[in-house]
């Protein structure tokens, strides 16, 4: 994995991240299929889907796997994800704040220090909410293993302002972050545009990494297809059954970037 320079369609300086043979952060948005299940049946069962429509990569919310504070069924199941998903990255999210599973802020730490440790996936996700000290120690962790790391923040009550929305992109750059990621909820459709220009704006002042950001629920559906435009270098999709409010399915993220497309960028499907 490795960072490489790269110039865009306006000349600016900027950074990719390249993890295995994806690259983000070339404005071209990539699509990330969100894997869960309760046995090691189900969520197989969801890689395979997943591979099969084509996806860039896959996160597995293993907050919804039922032996997840069990380290060694953990390993094994990212260990079948890799056989599956081969080449793909996986990014690996437990997700407490809206979570399926509850489990204690040390088990947390635990289960995502050894995870990043067994090197059987790409990235983890780190929630901001663990706090600056947390962050750092599992980011350190991880970088020492290989694994990239993305900091994120949901704000489950709304959105604020683009200012707010920026600062809180470069704390979560601060403590480490390969990839800050913000999920806000719209109160109105002003409210996804305060999500989408903080996200351009980010990324003309910071532009030493990608970024990933959202606006949930239908008003923000917009947010999850405008990356090229904005910046957002990831979109998360649906294989079968919807865990955020707003998220499209794989065949509809695939028929608006058909329609989106800018000719003078690569093929975003590949």
């Amino acid at each position: 994995m490795l960072l490489a320079q790269q110039t865009d369609m306006e000349g600016r300086m900027g950074k990719l991240l390249k993890i295995r043979k994806l690259t983000l952060g070339d404005g071209n948005p990539r699509i990330c299929a969100t894997l869960t299940g309760k046995t090691p049946e189900d969520i197989w069962t969801a890689a395979k889907a997943a591979k099969a429509a084509g996806v860039h990569l896959a996160e597995w919310r293993a907050d919804g796997y039922e032996g997840v504070e069990d380290i060694m069924k953990t390993k094994a199941v990212a260990a079948l994800l890799r056989e599956v998903l081969g080449e793909k990255p996986i990014l690996f999210t437990y997700r407490t704040e809206d979570g399926m599973h509850e489990i204690t802020k040390a088990d947390y730490i635990r289960l995502n220090r050894k995870i990043a440790e067994s090197r059987l996936v790409d990235l983890i996700d780190v929630e901001y909410l663990m706090g600056d000290q947390v962050c750092r120690e599992l980011i350190a962790c991880a970088h020492e293993c290989g694994v990239k790391v993305i900091v994120s923040n949901y704000d489950v009550t709304g959105t604020p302002d683009r200012e707010e929305l920026k600062a809180l992109l470069q704390r979560m750059r601060a403590v480490g972050a390969d990839i800050p990621k913000v999920a806000v909820t719209p109160q109105n459709p002003l409210d996804v545009l305060e999500l989408l220009g903080a996200t351009y704006e980010f990324l003309q002042a910071q532009e030493d990494c990608p970024v990933i950001t959202m606006s949930m629920k239908w008003l923000g559906c917009l947010s999850r297809i405008s990356g090229m435009f904005f910046g957002s270098a990831v979109t998360f999709v649906d294989t079968g059954r919807t865990l955020a409010p707003g998220q499209l399915s794989v065949k509809e993220v695939k028929q608006m970037f058909k329609i989106l497309k800018n000719p003078n960028q690569q093929d975003i499907l590949n």
